[in-house]
């Protein structure tokens, strides 16, 4: 523990733990219109192509932290907008989409993920749960 400070690393890539380097969760929603933010709809995915200061801020506070290993997976999901590659704190996000119509775990590889409204981020593992119950 003591050599963590000896790591050559910068703040925006300063592991939480050594060895494990978490990926950025961003879950938003399919809608007709477009990606947003919130199941309903009312909150637009921004997508510039500038951000105002609030529109980040609105994003991060909605990022989940997550290992790597989970959202290494096919099929490949939405790129992030085209405004976000520039921005530091956007740039290597990974969007987790949900179809509020119809709601399901997504799919990353083995690995499935949604956003449970009572339990937070759920996590499984495709080959451990039986078919029927993968939503």
């Amino acid at each position: 523990m003591a050599d963590l400070h000896r790591l050559p690393t910068t703040a925006a890539r300063a592991p939480t733990r050594t060895g494990a380097r978490p990926r950025r969760l961003l879950a938003c929603y399919r809608q007709l219109t477009g990606l947003t933010l919130d199941p309903h709809g009312h909150l637009p995915l921004p997508a510039g192509p500038t951000l105002r200061p609030a529109e980040i801020r609105t994003v991060l506070d909605r990022t989940l932290s997550v290992p790597d290993a989970w959202t290494n997976g096919q099929p490949p999901h939405p790129e992030i907008p085209e405004a976000w590659h520039a921005h530091p704190l956007l740039h290597d996000l990974v969007l987790l989409v949900h179809d509020p119509a119809a709601p399901a775990a997504v799919p990353f590889g083995r690995h499935l993920l949604r956003l449970d409204d009572a339990l937070g981020l759920v996590h499984n593992l495709a080959d451990r749960l039986p078919r029927d119950r993968r939503r």
